[in-house]
């Protein structure tokens, strides 16, 4: 498990809430949870704080290209837990971004080697973080008069009510104070808006989960078929049975590996 640079600071809540609950399932009493990166930040260091007062280790080893854990560790350095310090070499070399993709580029590649692509019902196994499957799917004729309510450069591919909601499936995000937002909210009688861009759902990696929120494996979006309300993911989860759901994540890995982060 990693923090740090791998994990960003706006998600530190949920991190922490995913951790308590596998804390909760690991029925071994050994197991090393890593930061992954240097604590240099006061957000990072919050985390880890975080992480030592859930986890409740026995062990803490701190690698230090100085003294930058010591506020920190100090916390600690009278408790039951046990504080050992690792000095790391003089003038460590910095391993560049490029060095880093192309290491997760393998990972990846190894992960998925015997991955197969499932496809998936929007309504039945939704796709959690987004609106997807959520509501009731917008009739043809009233799809073709949101596509006139906005600029030529955005194309409505898709969209759901429920409740007060509107969600839209677009080729680009709009202005929420444009014309076209305050027209289709009043076409279908909504409150708010809520608008996702296609391509940012291509090759974007999930969680993928069981009916008791169960941690399976990791997906990769590569397909939506709108018309069928389905979509499908390359995942070594091979048994559709045991998938309930996926995660949205916020990570896109194309097909050589590399990532970018995606705005959903």
């Amino acid at each position: 498990m990693f923090v740090g640079a791998s994990t960003p600071e706006t998600v530190s809540l949920q991190y922490l809430s995913g951790l308590g609950s596998l804390l909760i399932e690991i029925s071994s009493t050994r197991w090393i949870l890593t930061t992954g990166d240097y604590a240099l930040t006061s957000s990072a260091q919050h985390m880890l704080h975080s992480l030592i007062q859930l986890s409740k280790p026995s062990h803490i080893i701190a690698f230090q290209r100085d003294s930058e854990l010591e506020p920190l560790i100090s916390i600690y350095q009278h408790s039951s837990i046990k504080v050992h310090r690792v000095i790391s070499v003089q003038n460590p070399s910095d391993k560049s971004h490029a060095y880093g993709n192309a290491r997760r580029a393998v990972y990846f590649a190894s992960y998925f080697q015997n991955a197969s692509t499932v496809s998936l019902s929007l309504r039945d196994k939704p796709i959690a973080g987004t609106w997807l499957g959520r509501g009731t799917p917008l009739p043809s004729h009233l799809l073709k008069y949101l596509r006139q309510c906005f600029s030529p450069s955005i194309h409505v591919f898709y969209g759901e009510t429920w409740g007060t909601e509107l969600g839209l499936l677009l080729s680009e995000k709009p202005d929420p104070s444009s014309p076209g937002v305050a027209l289709a909210l009043s076409e279908v009688r909504a409150k708010s808006c809520n608008t996702l861009v296609a391509k940012q759902l291509k090759n974007l990696l999930v969680g993928v989960q069981s009916d008791k929120n169960r941690y399976l494996g990791m997906g990769i979006i590569n397909g939506l078929d709108l018309k069928r309300g389905s979509y499908s993911i390359l995942t070594p989860v091979h048994s559709t049975l045991a998938i309930h759901h996926v995660v949205a994540g916020r990570t896109r890995v194309n097909e050589e590996g590399q990532e970018q982060f995606a705005q959903i």
